[in-house]
Parts: structure tokens; sequence; C-alpha cells
């Protein structure tokens, strides 16, 4: 009777684990694989000694199949999520250049005079292109 409860406590705890990586992901998931390995294998003891069922060793080899693919589908997501991360990273990196190329594009379209005034006259219109020592218009100081 005792060698059955404690086998039927351990195929407890290995369902235990599945449910809980089941829920979980990344590491915790590995450490449950590896637990419902450890209790497969204690079970497998138990049934070659006549203390647990074939059924009950059965459930458990399950649980643990369980576990690995559980374990096998959180990492893929854990991979999948990183990359994205590593795609949207980059993604932010294009857009803070195409910022800072139009910032810079636009203080070139700025005129600028090293002294106070007013504009009275401009010989040039909007969209024209000028070389930087032509005349565009007159101020007055």
């Amino acid at each position: 009777r005792r060698s059955q409860r404690r086998s039927t406590r351990v195929a407890e705890g290995a369902r235990y684990r599945v449910n809980i990586a089941s829920e979980g992901a990344g590491g915790g998931g590995r450490s449950d694989a590896r637990g419902t390995d450890a209790d497969l294998g204690r079970v497998g003891e138990l049934v070659g000694q006549g203390f647990e069922n074939q059924r009950t060793l059965v459930g458990v080899r399950e649980d643990a199949q369980t576990a690995h693919a559980r374990l096998a589908v959180n990492q893929a997501e854990s991979s999948a999520a990183n990359a994205g991360r590593e795609e949207r990273m980059a993604l932010v990196d294009a857009a803070v250049a195409a910022r800072d190329l139009a910032l810079a594009t636009l203080e070139k379209t700025y005129l600028r005079a090293p002294f106070d005034g007013v504009v009275v006259l401009k010989n040039a219109e909007v969209g024209e292109v000028v070389s930087p020592n032509s005349k565009i218009g007159r101020a007055h100081v």
C-alpha cells in the first residue's frame, strides 16, 4: 500500500508538471520536461518491481511526451518573438534614419541672413533652385 501511494504521488507529480509546462513558457518548460522524464524513470522502476501497473506507466509516458511537445512549441514561439523583435528594431532604426534625412533636407530649405531685417524684394519663386551666390532678394536692415 505504501509503495502504491508513493507511485500514485509520482504519477500525480508528473501530471502536475505537465500542467505547469503547458501554462508556462521558456526555461520553466525545460525543467518541467526534465521532471516528467525523471518521473517516467521512477514509475518504470516501480512497474518493473511490480508496485505499479502498466496503465500508470503509459499515462506518465504520455504526460512526458506532452511536456516535451509543449516545450518545443514554447521554444518555437520564443524564437519567433525574438526574430519579430529584431525585425521591429530594424524598422525603428530605418524610421529614425528617414526622419534624420528629412530634417537635414528641411534644414537646407531655410534662408538665413547674418543680420535682422525685413525682406522688401524677392527674385526667386517657391520651388526654384538657386545657387549660393545668386541674388534672390533685398532686405532693409
